[in-house]
């Protein structure tokens, strides 16, 4: 199963099990418009590969502001502009990947109450 493999169960209920794996077709509705498909950072292409650099980009804000806070605490010569903002910027990063979450998981709690 790939990494974003999905088992779902078959019509009836019974043991027909198969395997989904991500969208690859022209129609992904997973890849924006004018999308190559590939993301740089990862190599990787799809919705996980954006999901994944997405993370990463909220984590490098978080230490940033974190880093610039610890700055400020030591003495050092940072400006305390500098240091709201980037706490600012890390803040809205999270909440936007949080509400990303959150509206996945709506989307599969729909899916799974759906009958078949």
């Amino acid at each position: 199963m790939d990494d974003l493999g999905i088992a779902i169960q078959g019509p009836g209920g019974g043991n027909a099990w198969r395997t989904l794996g991500p969208a690859t077709g022209p129609g992904d509705p997973l890849r924006g418009a004018g999308e190559t498909g590939t993301t740089a950072a990862t190599g990787r292409s799809g919705f996980a590969a954006k999901l994944t650099d997405a993370l990463a980009q909220v984590d490098a804000l978080q230490d940033r502001a974190g880093d610039r806070a610890t700055a400020l605490a030591r003495g050092e010569p940072v400006e305390l502009h500098d240091v709201l903002v980037a706490m600012d910027e890390s803040d809205v990063a999270f909440r936007l990947l949080l509400e990303v979450r959150n509206r996945l998981l709506d989307a599969w709690q729909t899916l799974t109450r759906t009958p078949i």
